[in-house]
């Protein structure tokens, strides 16, 4: 076992009871603080970030391993005095091939720690968001048999799969009274190209498109806005903007960027003037 996968397994013999079941279940939700929120992931995105490339050495050793088994066992048809490197190779190959099935069980897909905790690290920073607030969060996996759609006009002429995966959902108050909402969904294309020379033969491509949609609520008490045809909710308490953004990647181990979230609160704060009776943070 390697230092980095004993590392690993360290950090998860430790954990709390949700966060094993988090862990495993790959899904979790809640109503905590910021503080909270990053006591709960931190440790486990440190996990994951040793267990990912623990997982791949151990995947890559245990292909080596396990074709020096049969290459050995070749080599002793010939050779019969050389039984035991057979017979270590294949131990090796085993105890590779059984910690890289380990390590894949706990791992957490990427948008938990490419993603979530420096966007939580970001606000504790700026100390703007003091209340529990609720998240729900799915990383098991976005290309599974349940989340395939059914083609369209456009899936058509792409010649591929797609997939919806709506992984998070999440609402947070910063302290000027200014309420976010949020859901996030990858959109996932396995695109098929022919390999030249081979008909009969495709390789996958895949391209994710991580797609947020933000209702960023503004009290009308402590704030004006800048146009007139911005709407208000029903009672008349708050102003609502919707906020759209995309954000394009190439690979299933990629996360939407934290700063796409960031820049789309910006963006709803542009639309407002604080009443003199209540400034707007300048920590947003």
């Amino acid at each position: 076992m390697t230092i980095d996968s004993r590392k690993v397994f360290k950090i998860y013999k430790s954990l709390e009871r949700d966060q094993l079941k988090f862990v495993l279940d790959k899904k979790i939700e809640d109503t905590l603080a910021i503080s909270e929120w990053l006591e709960k992931l931190r440790r486990i995105a440190v996990m994951d970030t040793l267990g990912d490339e623990s997982r791949r050495r151990s995947g890559n050793l245990s292909v080596t391993f396990g074709i020096l088994t049969v290459a050995a066992f070749i080599l002793t048809i010939y050779q019969p005095i050389l039984f035991f490197f057979p017979i270590g190779f294949l131990l090796l190959f085993l105890y590779f091939a059984i910690t890289f099935f380990l390590l894949n069980k706990i791992d957490i897909r990427n948008n938990m720690r490419l993603f979530i905790v420096p966007l939580l690290e970001h606000y504790d920073r700026q100390g703007t968001a003091e209340k529990p607030f609720k998240l729900r969060m799915d990383f098991s996996n976005p290309i599974s048999k349940e989340r395939l759609q059914e083609e369209d006009e456009e899936d058509q002429a792409g010649s591929g799969n797609k997939y919806r995966h709506h992984w998070m959902d999440g609402n947070m108050e910063f302290k000027d009274g200014v309420k976010i909402s949020w859901e996030i969904e990858d959109v996932v294309r396995k695109k098929e190209s022919r390999i030249k020379g081979d008909l009969s033969s495709t390789s996958g491509k895949y391209q994710i498109a991580h797609v947020l949609n933000m209702r960023f609520a503004a009290p009308v008490d402590y704030f004006s806005v800048a146009k007139d045809d911005i709407m208000k909710t029903d009672d008349g308490q708050y102003y609502i903007i919707a906020i759209h953004k995309k954000d394009i990647s190439e690979s299933l181990e990629d996360a939407m960027s934290p700063e796409i979230f960031i820049e789309s609160v910006e963006e709803g704060y542009h639309f407002l003037t604080p009443h003199p009776q209540k400034e707007r943070p300048d920590t947003i």
